[in-house]
């Protein structure tokens, strides 16, 4: 069993994001996630620094699927697109700050973040959506995870009727 364990423990940490024609898809085989290109804003992608950290926020969950961070994953690219896991779709579990969306946001770790968000930049724009300069903005607006949650949400939600922030919008507050 102990030899088994070791193994097991360093795949059970892996996570897979692979970049597709048309969209996402986050985890294995049995267990993928597809969020396709047209609901995910190029406006709210994100580097991401200690990531995990977002959990312990008041207007988070502390547990989802949604976060594909693996058990090694501190940093990685944060994107805000359709919830296809669709566990809840109220977006705290706080009520002072419960809203309603179809929208999430995915903690994608990864060590190699710019990377990611190049080639979904790549993709994106290859798919006929204005996307050029998002892995920029990702860099940008860099999001790095504190132990004080009192500070305003990094990851506000995104409502059904905000329009997309788009990579020529404003940067999001850090």
């Amino acid at each position: 069993m102990v030899f088994w364990g070791g193994p097991l423990l360093f795949f059970h940490g892996l996570e897979r994001h692979r970049v597709c024609d048309h969209g996402l898809v986050l985890g294995f085989k049995n267990s993928a996630y597809v969020v396709p290109w047209e609901t995910l804003d190029p406006g709210r992608v994100r580097v991401g620094v200690r990531m995990g950290l977002l959990g312990r926020r008041e207007d988070m969950p502390q547990t989802s699927p949604n976060y594909r961070i693996g058990v090694f994953g501190l940093n990685g690219l944060v994107v805000n697109g359709l919830d296809t896991a669709i566990t809840s779709s109220w977006k705290s579990f706080d009520p002072r700050h419960r809203v309603f969306s179809l929208f999430t946001w995915w903690l994608l770790g990864t060590r190699h973040a710019p990377e990611l968000a190049a080639a979904i930049e790549e993709a994106m724009v290859a798919d006929g959506y204005d996307a050029a300069g998002l892995a920029d903005r990702a860099l940008a607006q860099q999001l790095t995870g504190h132990w004080n949650d009192r500070e305003p949400s990094p990851v506000p939600p995104r409502l059904g009727t905000d329009p997309a922030i788009g990579v020529h919008g404003p940067l999001m507050d850090p």
